[in-house]
């Protein structure tokens, strides 16, 4: 069975008044969803970006990122890792959150904002290091 492992990073398009309330709706379902379809990863939610991780089968990480993209509550969604892994690095977690991360802004909004189509592979590790970080117990 493969797995695979797929980060995207997008910008919000959610009220600040609102966000709150979304992003518990967003964690909500997909703690419920990611379950089911044995997915796991983490979020993170800068106020202006979002940037997700996601950890599974082919199949079943496909069909989530078919509902993301289509999600009204971001834009310009970009795929900027999406590779076989040999272990799930986000194992413990369908779905991890850990509330707004706006001091890592610069770092997603570089990734994000980058004129490479892909970002280079440090800069994919380093932001995978830092939402494991924000995972920590």
């Amino acid at each position: 069975m493969a797995f695979i492992g797929l980060l995207y990073v997008s910008e919000s398009c959610l009220a600040p008044q609102h966000a709150t309330d979304e992003i518990n709706l967003i964690m909500q379902i997909s703690i419920a969803r990611n379950a089911a379809l044995d997915v796991n990863g983490a979020l993170l939610f800068t106020g202006t970006y979002f940037a997700q991780r996601l950890e599974g089968r082919v199949e079943a990480v496909r069909q989530l990122m078919t509902s993301i993209e289509a999600d009204a509550r971001h834009r310009n969604v970009r795929i900027i890792d999406n590779a076989p892994i040999a272990e799930r690095e986000f194992a413990r977690w369908s779905m991890a959150y850990n509330g707004p991360s706006q001091f890592i802004e610069r770092h997603v909004e570089r990734i994000f904002r980058s004129p490479e189509a892909t970002p280079s592979r440090a800069e994919v590790d380093q932001l995978i290091r830092i939402m494991l970080e924000f995972q920590r117990d």
